[in-house]
């Protein structure tokens, strides 16, 4: 791979097209999502004297090989005093990092093990491809994990709920299956559980962060938390975020009247409403390497309107 700059999210070509932007910002990112794949093929195809990554280190080229066999899963050491911890999985068509996911998995459980004794809920989510027979295949010797399958699609929230209801742990978390953030993260999540309901990852905390995401995406998302923070005279920066630890009596019979992304930031909602507790916890957000987002930016940005209206007229409580 030739030293050129490239950005990930150029390879997306099911973003939406915004009709709210300045003609020649959507234009010029149009056209950047559009010839994203060849301009990749072109960097990787070019010559001259362009230096390799190994010729910029001065390291000396080697034969790739085989390579070595994939490691056996990390020995599981749980600790006496370790709370159980079911870890919530919502899964939308992510064949192409399943066997990436469960990896994560298991080096999680081994990292927790002092703390945690984790089990794991993984969600098909109405998928349309091989997400499904992967799972299927990958957990057969994992015990710990449990699968459940939604038919047909009926969004993130509805996907947490899901795994909830197939769990009787007292704490549950839940993250992202493109592991958008450090799944790590739950050991400093669980030291912050104290007298709360649910702590929340948090990109726009003073101490957290995003990387590698679109500006005007993250233009979006900040408008819409400031406008749950204003409306609802609450601090939370971030009402949006899948990675979240919950204690499971308190959120699990509450009513949602979305199933998609937008019942993650009602969900934060109700619990405030009824005097329920939320912390924050920074966290880093990192653009998506493997699949596609499945989220239609417009469209949310619609809906979390209209939610913040229903909020407004305290339909939602």
């Amino acid at each position: 791979c030739r030293l050129r700059v490239f950005h990930t999210w150029r390879l997306d070509d099911q973003q939406p097209r915004l009709r709210g932007l300045p003609n020649r910002i959507r234009a010029t990112h149009e056209e950047r999502v559009r010839t994203g794949s060849q301009r990749l093929c072109a960097l990787l195809a070019e010559g001259g004297d362009a230096p390799t990554v190994a010729q910029a280190l001065k390291c000396a080229p080697k034969s790739v090989g085989l390579g070595p066999p994939p490691p056996p899963p990390p020995t599981r050491k749980i600790a006496v005093d370790a709370v159980r911890l079911a870890i919530v999985v919502p899964l939308k068509d992510e064949a192409d990092g399943i066997a990436a996911l469960f990896a994560e998995l298991d080096v999680l459980t081994a990292a927790l093990a002092d703390v945690a004794d984790c089990e794991f809920v993984l969600v098909d989510d109405g998928s349309t491809d091989r997400t499904w027979p992967q799972l299927e295949q990958l957990a057969r010797s994992r015990p710990r994990v449990r699968l459940v399958r939604h038919e047909v699609n009926r969004g993130v929230a509805a996907a947490i709920r899901t795994g909830m209801l197939a769990t009787d742990a007292e704490l549950v978390a839940s993250i992202d299956g493109d592991l958008s953030y450090d799944p790590m993260e739950l050991r400093a999540m669980l030291a912050r559980i104290g007298d709360a309901d649910v702590v929340t990852a948090s990109p726009y905390h003073s101490q957290g962060a995003v990387r590698n995401v679109p500006a005007w995406r993250l233009f979006l998302s900040r408008s819409l938390s400031l406008a749950y923070r204003v409306l609802l005279r609450s601090r939370i920066r971030t009402w949006t975020s899948c990675f979240r630890l919950y204690r499971r009596g308190a959120v699990v019979d509450l009513p949602l009247r979305f199933g998609g992304f937008l019942g993650t930031a009602e969900l934060l909602v109700r619990v405030l409403r009824r005097g329920g507790r939320v912390a924050e916890h920074p966290a880093v957000l990192e653009a998506r390497l493997l699949g596609f987002s499945k989220m239609r930016v417009f469209e949310t940005v619609l809906d979390h309107l209209g939610l913040l209206l229903l909020v407004a007229l305290r339909v939602i409580r």
